[in-house]
This record gives structure tokens, C-alpha cells and sequence, in this order.
């Protein structure tokens, strides 16, 4: 939406600018005449004139006299505001939509919710985020120390003591035998001030020739299955 308005705006103003430019280029005895008084009534961008007079006159002025080098200007004024907002569109991240957070359900570690508006489906896969919000415990201490373990083996010494909470990326899907499987795409970690530790990134043709983990009946991943087809239906 803002990249509608801004489009918009962006083209109002160079029709306006291509407008006065050629007002000012008219002679005065060509130029509409003044409009004076009448409440309600719409006056130009060039001022003081009414707007479907001017209008007229304006661009009938634009047929007839040799303005091309102001046209050529505000043409490429034009295309360059279009180019631009087009790598603005192309910057800006898929999931644009804001994170919707939904609690899924807790354990005396953590805390699960999944963002349901990042839920959809890709190649008979269902795809989400979800967050761990670690409490102390000894299961986060045990996160913690498997985590740095894992890291230190590929030879990365990270500080993961401060660890807080996970936000994942998960690729789901039900076989026919009503068995869950599930992959972990991607992993962020996050410390107690909600600033980034580090992320893991898993390339999607990783992930779908890898192998595929199977989420036992009552586990965190089953409840979280549940809870998207729910958003699903």
C-alpha cells in the first residue's frame, strides 16, 4: 500500500511539474484567463486559473508548440522515479505482512508460538515460523551447551549464554499414514535484550532431499501441526 502511494504522489507531482513548465512557456495572450471568485470552485496547479480551462488550453499549447526538450526531461524524471520504487519493491522482505503471534502451548522451559501469518503452502509442504522463549531452567542449560558444542565443532566460538529464545522456520507435512514429518529451515537466536546472537540458514534443496524428522504423537511439533491446519480450513 505505501508503495501505491508513493507511486501515485510520485507521478501527481511530475504531471504537475510538466504542467507548469508549460504553462510558463506559453505566451501571455495564449495563457487561460484568470479566474476570479466562485466558492467551490477547483483552480489549477499553475494558480489563480480554473483547473478544466487551464487544463485544456495547456495541453492543446503542448500539441502545438516545440516543448520536447521539457518532455524528454520530465519523461526521464518519470522513468527514473518508476526504476526506483521498483528496487524499493524488490528490497523490501516477502513476509511483509506484520508477525501475528499465536501461543500454541507451554512447558516448564519455554513458551511456543507460531506467527500465523507466515503460514503457507509450498510443494505439498506447509511452511511457518514459530518462537521458543526460554525461562531458566535446566533445559535451557542444556540448549545452551548443545548449541555451543554444535557450534564450536565447525569452528565458531559463540557466546550463547545469554541465549533467550529462538524464532524457526519449519517445513511440515502429514503422509498418508497420518505420520507428521517436519524439516528445520532456519533458526535466529536472540539474547535477553531481543538483540541477534546469530542465525542458521538451510538451503531449500537441503531440505527437501534431506531426510525428514518424524514428530512422535503429543510432541511441540504435533500441537503446532494442529494449530496451523486450524489457520488452514
Amino acid at each position: 500500500a505505501s508503495a501505491r502511494i508513493f507511486l501515485f504522489f510520485g507521478v501527481r507531482h511530475v504531471i504537475r511539474r510538466l504542467h507548469k513548465i508549460a504553462y510558463e512557456s506559453m505566451d501571455d495572450s495564449k495563457r487561460p484567463r484568470l479566474y476570479r471568485g466562485g466558492r467551490g470552485r477547483r483552480l489549477c496547479v499553475c494558480g489563480g486559473r480554473r483547473r478544466d480551462n487551464c487544463h485544456r488550453a495547456v495541453f492543446a499549447f503542448l500539441v502545438r508548440q516545440d516543448v520536447r526538450r521539457e518532455l524528454v526531461q520530465m519523461r526521464r524524471l518519470l522513468a527514473g522515479a518508476v526504476l526506483l520504487l521498483s528496487f524499493v519493491c524488490l528490497a523490501l522482505p516477502q513476509d511483509a505482512e506484520a508477525a501475528n503471534w499465536v501461543w500454541v502451548t507451554s512447558t516448564d522451559y519455554a513458551t511456543i508460538s507460531l506467527d500465523s501469518s507466515s503460514i503457507r503452502k509450498y510443494k505439498g509442504k506447509i511452511i511457518f515460523w514459530d518462537s521458543w522463549r526460554y525461562i531458566d531452567s535446566e533445559r535451557r542449560d542444556r540448549e545452551i551447551e548443545e548449541t555451543t558444542k554444535d557450534y564450536q565443532a565447525i569452528g565458531q566460538d559463540i557466546d550463547f549464554s545469554d541465549l533467550r529464545s529462538t524464532t524457526n522456520r519449519l517445513y511440515v507435512y502429514q503422509a498418508q499414514d497420518g505420520t507428521i514429518y517436519y524439516r528445520l529451515a532456519d533458526t535466529i537466536f536472540y539474547n535477553s535484550r531481543g538483540e541477534e546472537i546469530t542465525s542458521v540458514n538451510v538451503p531449500e534443496n537441503v531440505i527437501m532431499s534431506g531426510k525428514w524428522k518424524i514428530a512422535p504423537p503429543g510432541s511441540i511439533i504435533e500441537k503446532e501441526y494442529q494449530k496451523v491446519l486450524s489457520y488452514l480450513h
